[in-house]
């Protein structure tokens, strides 16, 4: 497990991608279209004006764009927990294929295998049983 600063510094770097990502039209700075669209897509399902709130603590200097730099610090200004928990929310949704707010046995397992954690699928699937036991053999976004 990577110590804090290892784990910041590889936090920032996927901030700073995920930036490059949302920029579309690669000019530096995010509009308030492009920061809205990346919201929404890592799942935010709020108000207008929660989302318009979001842009303006984004952009400091008030010319309706959100610089890398901007960008950046924002994230930087999150407690741990959050920065943490908007990791792991990224990491669950790249596994949720069908987008149904859970992870399925057969989810789990495709991730399993894909990460290659040095056991066979019978060996996954039995533990996937362990741990969910009796429930309905998903994990939950909640």
């Amino acid at each position: 497990m990577a110590g804090g600063d290892e784990w910041l510094s590889a936090q920032l770097k996927g901030v700073t991608a995920k930036f490059e990502e949302v920029d579309k039209d690669k000019n530096g700075s995010l509009t308030m279209m492009e920061v809205f669209d990346m919201l929404k897509a890592a799942g935010y399902r709020g108000r207008q004006s929660d989302l318009n709130r979001v842009f303006f603590e984004m952009d400091k200097n008030n010319d309706f764009q959100v610089t890398k730099e901007e960008f950046v610090k924002c994230f930087e200004k999150l407690p741990r927990p959050s920065r943490r928990e908007m990791a792991l929310w990224t990491a669950f949704k790249k596994m949720d294929k069908d987008g149904s707010g859970a992870l399925s046995k057969k989810e789990l397992m495709s991730q399993a295998v894909f990460m290659d954690v040095g056991m066979n699928d019978e060996e996954i699937s039995n533990l996937i049983d362990y741990v969910f036991g009796d429930s309905d053999g998903q994990v939950n976004r909640h």
